[in-house]
């Protein structure tokens, strides 16, 4: 075969990888993906079993009637923003993904090194900012002010 210096470089460098490959693998190593190795199965296994068991302890929230979502081990209802989220999510996805589809690729409108812009979903992590209340701001300002006054006749005193 005639071919660049560099292709042959290539080609060898493979060959020996796969010639090493061959070689550990009759040696007995262990070349399994991780989810492979008995440890992990393990703990899988013990992962499903302590689901299970906290279903049957605290009942299956997945044959209630209700339209709320519940979170598993407090039997919570979530906030109605969250279970609108949840059930509307896949359909909140596909939309930006043919905005971005039709922006980028079609229309050619937005470059594609344009940041995307971020989805700020209700989240069960993810809670409310509370404003403050009108109270504590005017502890804070009063604070303030109590400070100004304190330094101004500490300012006072000095010229004297």
């Amino acid at each position: 075969m005639v071919c660049d210096p560099e292709i042959a470089r290539a080609v060898n460098e493979f060959e020996l990888s796969q010639e090493l490959i061959k070689h550990e693998q009759s040696n007995g190593s262990d070349v399994r993906q991780h989810e492979q190795v008995e440890r992990k199965q393990k703990a899988f296994v013990k992962q499903v079993i302590a689901f299970t068991a906290t279903i049957e302890k605290m009942g299956n929230s997945f044959l209630e009637e209700s339209e709320d979502i519940l979170v598993l081990d407090t039997r919570d209802i979530v906030d109605p923003k969250v279970a609108n989220t949840v059930r509307n999510i896949e359909q909140i996805g596909n939309d930006k993904y043919h905005e971005y589809v039709r922006e980028r690729l079609g229309k050619r409108t937005t470059p594609l090194s344009d940041p995307i812009k971020q989805n700020k979903l209700h989240l069960f992590s993810r809670q409310e900012l509370r404003s403050d209340s009108n109270e504590k701001r005017q502890i804070s300002s009063l604070k303030q002010s109590s400070l100004f006054a304190k330094l101004y006749v500490s300012c006072q005193g000095r010229d004297s």
